[in-house]
């Protein structure tokens, strides 16, 4: 089954939504624990493992440079602090980290803080 990715104001405007075709490439299935290995002083280690949190996830999308696409995105990483990302795997609230573009695509990273299970 393929999905859009939406991204749109944290505040209720339709007017800044902005949807990412479903034949992006795009990181939204990797996790990752918080897992700590320290070294001990008899030549073993200590693993400490904290668990998994969704403020942990960075969702990365590759796709083609769009102008229109190009220019909403521009425009909510200089207008909102945080994000509404919509994948076929949840719904998130999060900040756009950066955005990388050339002629042919556009690489865009955002940082998840939670998501939102409502």
């Amino acid at each position: 089954m393929r999905s859009n990715i939406g991204l749109k104001k944290a505040t209720a405007d339709s007017a800044s939504a902005v949807l990412i075709r479903d034949d992006s490439w795009c990181t939204v299935k990797e996790y990752s624990a918080r897992v700590m290995r320290t070294a001990t002083l008899d030549g073993g280690a200590v693993i400490e493992n904290l668990g998994y949190s969704d403020g942990d996830r960075n969702i990365t999308i590759v796709t083609e440079a769009h102008p229109d696409i190009i220019a909403k995105i521009k425009s909510l990483i200089v207008d909102e602090l945080f994000i509404i990302v919509s994948t076929r795997d949840g719904v998130y609230y999060g900040a756009i980290d950066s955005l990388v573009s050339d002629r042919d695509q556009i690489n865009l990273t955002i940082l998840i803080q939670e998501r939102d299970d409502a």
